[in-house]
């Protein structure tokens, strides 16, 4: 199989820097309304999160956005997961929301 020939044209949802709102999480918001409004997505508020372990190795999961504002991005996790201890030695933590049928993606860093 030549998974590298896998593709599709993109290109319907162009981007312009004068269509963005000013606040990055107001343009989060318009986008994750769309993923919502859209119903292609089974999970709309899914998200990848990425952490790291006190060797420095990544670690990716999906989990679910609960809650956002201008302060942060919230998700639920056990405390006493692996994902819970990687935040308490290491509270940088990557999320991206990809909504690659709507051609949008969001990456979170902090």
């Amino acid at each position: 199989m030549d998974i590298a020939s896998i593709r599709r044209q993109y290109g319907t949802n162009e981007l312009h820097e004068k269509d963005l709102a000013e606040h990055p999480v107001d343009q989060f918001q318009k986008w994750l309304g769309q993923a919502i409004e859209s119903k292609l997505f089974r999970d709309p508020t899914a998200m990848t999160v990425a952490t790291v372990d006190d060797q420095s190795m990544p670690s990716q999961r999906v989990v679910l956005l609960k809650n956002y504002d201008h302060q942060g991005f919230v998700f639920f996790t056990n405390l006493e997961s692996n994902k819970a201890q990687q935040l308490a030695n290491n509270p940088n933590i990557s999320a991206h929301f990809p909504w690659l049928d709507l051609e949008r993606q969001v990456v979170v860093r902090g």
